[in-house]
């Protein structure tokens, strides 16, 4: 065993993930969200604070939606998932604002949040398995 370790060691072998976390998903959070107003193109959710969210996306990464709706969104430590796991997973992002109309007819203007990839292609690992296929060829 030790003769293994010591081999594996000296030889410099590395593991490379697959996936690395989104950069831009590094600073959030596990967040708890209830949807607000459904509405399109927007739909408002509150978690603290009041912010819109794309409907159409909304719908694809919770499904169906009403008021009072309840849902969460994983933060950036969230790395124990397989790699099947984190294909799926998105992070909520800034994406600007969003202003709409209250029903008192009041302009109200909300930080718009989007859903990105939380894991994406690491560079160095796509680079070996290019190098493996060359190698075969």
């Amino acid at each position: 065993m030790k003769k293994l370790l010591l081999c594996l060691v000296l030889c410099g072998c590395n593991f490379v993930p697959e996936l690395i976390r989104n950069p831009a998903c590094e600073e959030t959070r596990d967040v708890n969200y209830t949807v607000f107003q459904v509405s399109k193109p927007y739909t408002l959710v509150e978690s603290g604070n009041l912010y819109a969210i794309e409907t159409k996306s909304l719908e694809q990464n919770i499904g169906e939606l009403y008021d009072d709706k309840r849902f969460s969104t994983r933060g950036a430590s969230s790395i124990n998932y397989s790699t099947e796991q984190k294909r799926n997973m998105t992070c909520a992002v800034s994406d600007g604002t969003y202003t709409y109309t209250t029903a008192l007819g009041t302009e109200k203007t909300v930080k718009k949040l989007k859903f990105i990839p939380m894991w994406i292609s690491n560079p160095e690992y796509d680079k070996i398995q290019d190098e493996k296929a060359k190698k075969i060829e």
